[in-house]
This record gives structure tokens, sequence and C-alpha cells, in this order.
């Protein structure tokens, strides 16, 4: 039995493991109020998995209300997954979070364990390889249940038929203004760190030619002029013509381009053939050549060996330079989209 000695008090430890199954109690109801006040604008919805006999590194328990299941294995989704979790969502990061994925079930027995998917951008590689491990696209669409919101990024036009084929709603969210000016800043201060880490000079005084004016070259452009580059970008409208001078650029044609010789660094953001061997055999050598298009890419890599020039082609740069920066933009319209999907 306890006793009291002056201002302490002693308990056997039967007494203290009912206080502590109490206090938890406790703790437990004002987290699960404060829980039921957050969620009231989410999806909720209640399935079961697997988890419990494959012993689930989520603790082998019921799980309940699963918000997000991401799929990916780069660091932009590991991020995503994290972003996701640390609001407040619960999310399972495919395959880490799975052990489905490591015991191989059969994965159609696991689709009523999601609701709203998110596929990695772009969602297959140059090779056209879809970028999951342990999935092909067949198996993906097994796991994308009619009923589940699919959003992700640079999805092929084939991909989604095949997906609307069998009732499955995808949302691009590439093709938000939002998304694509965030990720846009990101590539183009990525783009400007590749640049520094190739060079043994500083950027300053250099003079570089940024190929295309869209949201990539309007920002990267303006970054490096205010590192102190002397810029110059190429275009083809009479309108982006006048932008580029009315921002004190140097402007050219893309379709015309002369006098590369004097470039230190060239940029390309247009995903079509626009430097090729005609431009290529102009550059000086040792000139540092980014592409930061996407398949097919602009800059001609063969011809670029043949003349010794290095090319950078430089893909997916949010998520191997800036994870956690992509993440938040990502999950930002992605919240955006589930809002406007689901309650609009």
């Amino acid at each position: 039995m306890g006793k009291l000695r002056g201002h302490m008090h002693y308990v056997n430890k039967a007494s203290v493991k009912r206080v502590q199954l109490l206090y938890k109690k406790r703790q437990d109801e004002v987290l699960v109020k404060q829980y039921a006040q957050l969620t009231p604008g989410r999806i909720r919805w209640n399935v079961r998995t697997q988890n419990a006999a494959c012993g689930s590194s989520l603790g082998g328990e019921l799980i309940e209300h699963i918000d997000y299941i991401v799929f990916g294995n780069d660091g932009r989704q590991s991020a995503l997954a994290e972003t996701i979790r640390a609001d407040g969502y619960q999310t399972l990061l495919w395959p880490q979070d799975c052990d489905l994925y490591n015991r191989r079930y059969d994965l159609g027995d696991e689709k009523d364990a999601v609701r709203v998917a998110l596929l990695p951008m772009p969602l297959f590689d140059e090779a056209q390889h879809l970028r999951i491990d342990g999935l092909n696209e067949a198996g993906l669409l097994r796991i994308l249940e009619p009923s589940n919101l699919v959003i992700g990024g640079r999805i092929p036009a084939q991909f989604c038929d095949c997906a609307k084929a069998r009732g499955i709603r995808i949302v691009d969210y590439l093709q938000r203004e939002d998304f694509a000016i965030s990720n846009a800043l990101t590539t183009a201060e990525a783009a400007i760190e590749i640049a520094m880490q190739s060079r043994k000079t500083i950027l300053s005084g250099a003079e570089a030619l940024v190929i295309g004016f869209g949201r990539i070259g309007r920002l990267l452009a303006h970054r490096l002029s205010g590192l102190g580059v002397r810029v110059t970008v190429s275009a083809r409208k009479a309108e982006d013509y006048a932008w580029i001078r009315a921002y004190g650029y140097g402007c050219a044609d893309t379709r015309a381009l002369e006098g590369l010789e004097r470039f230190e660094m060239v940029f390309n953001t247009v995903p079509a053939p626009v430097f090729g061997q005609a431009q290529l055999e102009q550059t000086r050598e040792g000139v540092l050549l980014i592409d930061l298009a996407s398949v097919p890419g602009g800059i001609d890599r063969y011809y670029a060996t043949l003349l010794g020039r290095r090319v950078i082609w430089a893909l997916s740069l949010p998520g191997k330079y800036a994870p956690y920066t992509a993440a938040r933009c990502t999950a930002d319209s992605i919240y955006a989209i589930v809002k406007e999907e689901c309650y609009g």
C-alpha cells in the first residue's frame, strides 16, 4: 500500500498502472474530440487492409480513414507523403508502408484500402517504364478502383484512356496554373544550382542564352539576371519579343539562332528539337549546355557528343534538388483538386 511522507506520495505498481491507463484514456478522448473538429472538410471513409495479417509497419491494427496512398520512388513522392501526413491526413507510401508489396499479395485484394491515390510525376521514365517499384500498368490500374480519385502529373493520354474505361477519375495537376508556376520556379533555381556546380567561375558577368519564354524560361532569365548574368532569351512570338526587350534581356529568334559562340551557358526549355547540328557547330569549346525540357528534349545530345560538347539533360529537378519545396507545392494543389472534385 502507498504511504504518505511529507509531500511525497508513494503508491504500488498496480496503482501506478491504473493511473497511467486512466490518463491515457483521457488523452485519447481529448485527441478524438480534437481530430473530429479538424476533419469535417475531409473525405472520410472506413476501410480494412490486410496489414494485420502482414505485420505492417503501421502497427498491424485495423486502419481506418485512409486518406491518401502515395506511389513513386523519388524524393518528391517520399517528401509528399511526409508533408500530407504532417498536415494530419493518414497516408501510406507505396511500397515502404505496405507489406503487401514485399509479400506479393494479389494487388486486386488491396484496392478497397485506398481512396485518393497520388501518382509520381512523370508517371513513366524516358524508357517508358512505370516509375513505381513492383508494378506494371495492369497492376496499377487494378489498385485504382473506379470510386477513387487519382491525381498525378504528366500522365500519358493512353493511360488516362485505360483508366477512364475502368471508371477511374484522373486529374493531372500539371494542368493547373498554380502548380505549374511553383514547379517552374523550383526548376529554374535548381538549374542555376547545376550551372554553379558545373563551372569553375562565378555566374556574374557570364553570357547565357535561355531558349524559350514559357514559365521556366521567364523565371530562369529573371533569376540569372539577378545574379549578374548577361541574359539573352529566344522565342517565336512577337508578343514574347516585346516582353523580353521590356525586361531588358537580349532577344533572339529560336528558329534562327546565330552568334552562339559568345555564350558560356545555354539553357533549353523547349521540348522539341531546337538546338541541333547547325547551332552546336556555332558554340564555343567548353560551353555548358543544360537541357531542362522533357522528352524528347531540345538539344541534339548525339551530335553534341561528337563535337565534344557536354550536355546535362536535367529532368525532374524539383524532386531531386528541392523535394520538400516540391512536396509542399504539390500538396497544396492536391488539396485544391480534392476540394473541387469532391465538394465543388
